[in-house]
């Protein structure tokens, strides 16, 4: 069986003018923008492990400490509100909803990491506040992932019955991704400290695969790859608060 050769131009002008239409709502970073957004969150979680908070310089090499709850809740409003503007302009529009509300899980999981790493850390004691962003942040993570993976899944089964266009990219990057995390878990067996590290690694990129391929589906079908949104005032600002809300969630001025 001869595997298709994807092309822009294979996907048929009325069915990207209908689908730039519909993603037009999307008030979200995507594209380029977007991949570069989760790069420095796949970045910043895994220098947490080094004590190295990225967007927090004074806090280098000092036990990393989860973000207290004053800029917990302003990051928090600023990545969450973009994603509720954007499911509400796109109403009607389910896998874009379900996408959007997908990117939510990066949000989640660091969480889950900050949570993680203070129960492993601390022994004798554990801040309530970690104990919730452990299982908040477990919970929402799932939920999350599981919407974004049900968007993506619905716009790849439209694109199938279109030309069967970026199949064999989703496929490929999905099964490419699953084995390398596999590979990390199993070999990490015996990596004593560093055990932690890459599990948790492992697990961000299972859980946030779904948005770079998001990224990349929407960039092709639509023919843009900046990705920072252009249509409308509200909606580039919605893109712009998103991508700083979530530098800002590796920020922390308090003293507890």
């Amino acid at each position: 069986m001869q595997i298709p050769n994807i092309q822009v131009t294979d996907i048929p002008p009325n069915f990207r003018n209908k689908f730039s239409q519909e993603v037009s709502c999307y008030a979200l970073p995507y594209g380029f923008f977007g991949i570069i957004s989760w790069s420095l969150a796949f970045i910043t979680i895994f220098l947490t492990y080094a004590n190295i908070p990225l967007f927090s310089c004074w806090r280098w090499r000092k036990p990393y400490r989860s973000q207290g709850p004053i800029i917990a809740v302003i990051s928090s409003a600023m990545v969450v509100l973009p994603a509720i503007y954007t499911c509400i302009k796109c109403d009607g529009n389910w896998e874009i909803i379900l996408i959007a509300l997908g990117q939510l899980t990066p949000w989640s999981f660091k969480m889950l990491n900050d949570g993680t790493l203070a129960r492993s850390r601390e022994i004798f004691f554990v801040h309530p506040r970690d104990t919730c962003y452990y299982y908040f942040g477990m919970f929402l993570t799932i939920l999350l992932c599981i919407s974004g993976w049900c968007g993506i899944s619905k716009l790849s089964i439209d694109l199938m019955e279109v030309q069967g266009s970026l199949t064999w990219p989703f496929i490929t990057c999905s099964v490419a991704v699953l084995f390398f995390s596999l590979m990390l878990v199993i070999n990490c067996e015996q990596c004593g400290n560093y055990n932690q590290v890459f599990r948790m690694m492992s697990k961000y990129f299972f859980a946030t695969l779904h948005s770079v391929i998001s990224h990349v589906i929407i960039s092709l079908v639509s023919g843009q790859w900046i990705g920072i949104p252009s249509k409308g005032l509200l909606v580039f600002i919605s893109s712009i608060v998103f991508f700083v809300g979530k530098r800002l969630l590796f920020f922390d001025i308090g003293s507890c």
